[in-house]
């Protein structure tokens, strides 16, 4: 699923997000995950290089 790891996430804007589990859609397949802060779900590309939305974070400590 991409480039996505389990772990701790900051946002562009600051907030921080803990990726909790990896996951598809049901009904197109499309690769999601399950983050944390609120629980949400997310398209696996707002996680990857190419548009820097979040990125991981160093620290567990959140």
């Amino acid at each position: 699923m991409g480039e996505v790891r389990l772990g701790l996430y900051q946002h562009f804007r600051g907030n921080f997000y803990h990726v909790i589990g990896l996951c598809r859609h049901s009904e197109t397949l499309e690769a999601m995950g399950l983050a944390q802060s609120n629980i949400f779900l997310f398209n696996s590309f707002l996680y990857s290089s190419r548009t820097q939305r979040f990125h991981r974070s160093r620290s567990e400590d959140h």
